[in-house]
This record gives structure tokens, C-alpha cells and sequence, in this order.
């Protein structure tokens, strides 16, 4: 087996998270995977963002309060992780909580993002939620998705087909006579 194919082995590929340690025994990752169908190939780098994810995982989703863990990566190669934040009044997803990591280091594109679930349940997709922010914040932005044994990348747009898009559904006040609709808030009567 070729040395950036063992497992437990992160490629050095453009990944910086140095204090990251791959658990012992490595991580279930299907080496295998090189395409899906005619879409994005599935790159060296994905498949280390997808090991990243995975380690962060068995880190650190150790309770009902972090059970998804993501990574996100950039352009340049950096990467950033995050993981869910369970609350019973909501809280944000893994995605959500890497993006707001990589804004906090001044990251205002992201290249490529992966979620994957703890107790070895491998790469999720997105929610709803998260696909509209994701596609709202990184139009362009390549997502692993699939089983193990079938990762693929896809453009977010493909996650989410007929989009919403807030900017496109805004009322122009020149066009309007300079009235703006305004929602209604409690009850009339």
C-alpha cells in the first residue's frame, strides 16, 4: 500500500492543522474512491479533509451535545474544523460552527467543506439550513458527500437546486415608488 494511502496517515497535501493527531488505529476512510459518475474528481486534499473531519469526530464528539464534527477547507490549503453545538432551543451545525472559525482568522473564501457524524456513522450531508447559508456565503463551494465507499464532490448548488436567493428577492424602491413592503408582526384585527 503506497505510503499516502495508509491508514491513520493524513497527506501533507496543503493541510496545516499540525496539532491535529490522528487516534490510534487510524481512521475508516475507503481509499479507493478516486470519481463519481462524470462529476468532480475526489482529491488528495479531499480525502485529508475528510480524515480531518473524522479525527475531530472521535475526538471530541463524545456527548449528545457534539455528535457532528466539520472541516472546511481553503484555497491556500488551510483548514479549519468545527462541531455542532446541540441545544434544545437549536444551536449551530458542525458547518456552520467551521465557517465561523475560518471568519474569526479572517478566511473570506472556502474551497471545499465535509460534516462527518460520531460513532464512525462517516460523511453526512448538510441540512437544509446549512446548504442555504453555505450557498448564500460560498457560491462556489465543493462539498464531499456519499458513503464511504463512494465519496463524491459536488458543487453546493447541486445540494441545493432552485435556490433561494435573499439578494434576487428584495424589493427595488425605485420600482415600487420608494414603498417597501413591510411584514406584518402580531395579530390585526
Amino acid at each position: 500500500m503506497p505510503k499516502d494511502r495508509q491508514p491513520g496517515r493524513v497527506p501533507p497535501l496543503g493541510y496545516r492543522a499540525a496539532a491535529l493527531r490522528v487516534p490510534r488505529g487510524g481512521l475508516e476512510l475507503a481509499a479507493d474512491v478516486e470519481r463519481w459518475g462524470a462529476g468532480m474528481e475526489l482529491r488528495d486534499t479531499d480525502r485529508a479533509l475528510v480524515q480531518a473531519a473524522t479525527a475531530v469526530a472521535k475526538l471530541r464528539c463524545r456527548s449528545e451535545n457534539h455528535s457532528v464534527a466539520a472541516a472546511a477547507r481553503t484555497a491556500d490549503g488551510r483548514v479549519f474544523t468545527g462541531v455542532n453545538v446541540y441545544h434544545f432551543t437549536g444551536g449551530p451545525c458542525a458547518e456552520i460552527v467551521a465557517v465561523g472559525a475560518a471568519a474569526t482568522q479572517g478566511v473570506t473564501e472556502l474551497e471545499t467543506i465535509v460534516a462527518v457524524g460520531d460513532r464512525g456513522r462517516g460523511v453526512i450531508p448538510p441540512c437544509g439550513r446549512c446548504r442555504q447559508v453555505l450557498r448564500d456565503y460560498f457560491p462556489a463551494l465543493r462539498v464531499i458527500v456519499g458513503p464511504a465507499d463512494a465519496l463524491r464532490v459536488v458543487e453546493i448548488s447541486e445540494l441545493l437546486p432552485e435556490t433561494y436567493v435573499w439578494a434576487d428577492q428584495q424589493v427595488d424602491p425605485g420600482a415600487t415608488g420608494g414603498v417597501v413592503p413591510v411584514a406584518r408582526t402580531g395579530a390585526t384585527g
